[in-house]
């Protein structure tokens, strides 16, 4: 419900669920606080086959009705010109500055979240980005959560860390998931959560910018072997991205990435329950780690 509308939405996460993924991830700011009620829709009669991730803690604007009215134009003219994607990711980021973590504010999202998810429990419940520069009152949130799952509202909780370097800053925060970003670039900095996080979800495998393809190709070059591995293989950077995601988040870990369009789905499905087994990708895997720091 940001850059990509309800009709949309549905669609891709029916293909989704269709070629076999269970797990779906949501926030109570994301879509500017509507993107829970588009899942909660999709989520009928299927509950019992999935599971939902949702969080708190990032506060979603409080938008008009003429700035929502005006949202599905922004999405048109962001297809139609590229060059204000930039501006308009610039503009959402601002308007999602403010976090907050006070026990009211925790228990109105949960509540909120799930009337708007229309189910009666939350599969894994998040502190969405903590810190503790703002956060004060961890055990206060730690007792929030298990209470909730006491009384059935939430499964289990953890927390959503924006980057990895979060995690080390929050690294006394008590929960059963980690979220964080892993990929090739956040790779070597991932080790304390690959050694102490048993639950583990991965985000951003293609790190989600223009860069992407550079970056790698910066990394593939640093060694002869990998290039030459890569280049006889037979899959393509984001192939060799997603996979090391999924070493990342282990063989009982999830990995999340946005994705909406038919092919990305279908190819990323086929990459996760296919390709990530094929022994040729391992040995590519092997050698890469070797390049970014291997903490396995």
């Amino acid at each position: 419900m940001g850059k990509v509308g309800r009709k949309n939405s549905l669609r891709a996460m029916s293909e989704a669920y269709d070629v076999g993924v269970t797990h779906f991830d949501v926030a109570r700011s994301y879509g500017f606080g509507e993107a829970e009620s588009v899942l909660g829709k999709f989520v009928k009669g299927r509950r019992d086959k999935l599971t939902i991730a949702s969080k708190f803690g990032v506060v979603p604007p409080n938008l008009s009705i003429s700035k929502r009215l005006a949202m599905p134009v922004a999405r048109l003219a962001s297809d139609m010109f590229p060059q204000l994607k930039g501006k308009l990711k610039k503009k959402s980021g601002e308007l999602l500055a403010e976090k907050r973590f006070d026990l009211k504010y925790a228990q109105k999202c949960l509540d909120e979240s799930l009337m708007q998810l229309k189910t009666d429990y939350i599969d894994i419940y998040l502190i969405h980005e903590p810190d503790l520069i703002f956060l004060e009152n961890e055990l206060e949130l730690q007792g929030f959560m298990e209470s909730a799952v006491s009384v059935g509202k939430i499964k289990s909780w953890g927390n959503a860390f924006k980057t990895p370097e979060n995690y080390l800053k929050s690294s006394k925060l008590a929960g059963d998931f980690a979220q964080f970003e892993g990929n090739f670039i956040t790779y070597s900095r991932c080790a304390e959560i690959v050694r102490n996080a048993k639950n583990r979800i991965v985000t951003r495998p293609f790190i989600g910018g223009s860069e992407f393809q550079n970056e790698f190709l910066k990394i593939i070059n640093k060694s002869n072997e990998v290039k030459k591995l890569y280049e006889n293989s037979q899959f393509n950077i984001g192939d060799i991205s997603l996979c090391l995601s999924a070493r990342l988040a282990g063989d009982e870990g999830s990995v999340v990435c946005s994705m909406f369009l038919s092919q990305h789905i279908q190819r990323n499905s086929r990459v996760l329950s296919d390709i990530y087994l094929n022994n040729e990708m391992q040995i590519l895997l092997d050698s890469l780690t070797e390049i970014l720091g291997d903490n396995s």
